[in-house]
């Protein structure tokens, strides 16, 4: 009995954990990961222009006080 429950969890245990996975990416993986690297860009890039801008308005002041 023990050997049957053994062979069994042999095969359900990795099935759950792709199962689990594959939850987390949704029904569509390659959206998710299309989805993914995007946002990324665009936070990177906002991110960039977000400080662009803040040490363009911080360092205004010093160079016209000298």
């Amino acid at each position: 009995m023990r050997t049957r429950w053994t062979k069994w969890l042999r095969l359900a245990l990795p099935g759950c954990a792709v199962l689990q996975i594959t939850a987390c990416f949704g029904s569509d993986p390659e959206l998710f990961f299309t989805t993914s690297v995007a946002n990324a860009l665009v936070f990177n890039i906002v991110n960039t222009l977000f400080d662009l801008v803040i040490n363009t308005l911080t360092a205004t002041p010093a160079i016209l006080l000298g």
